[in-house]
């Protein structure tokens, strides 16, 4: 019971700090991630990590696309180059 209770003190005491102070950007980030609580800030880690793996997916098509194009010797229609 002890260590359980040991685990929330940190949010806590983090939370209350952040009352007396002032708001910055990243004081609201930081409250809304402890708001999350630790379910919710594993699913933003996720959410974040999910993004990255999508955006560098996106810029291998569009290289693959663009070598193909090149390999093929059409112009690009798209006029990205």
């Amino acid at each position: 019971m002890f260590n359980s209770m040991m685990l929330l003190l940190p949010p806590a005491l983090a939370s209350v700090a952040f009352e007396a102070q002032a708001i910055t950007p990243l004081d609201d980030v930081a409250r809304q991630l402890l708001n999350l609580g630790i379910g919710g800030v594993i699913a933003a880690v996720f959410f974040v990590q999910w993004r990255r793996v999508e955006a560098l997916w996106l810029e291998s098509l569009d290289r693959e696309r663009k070598l193909l194009l090149k390999i093929a010797k059409v112009d690009d229609p798209t006029g990205d180059e």
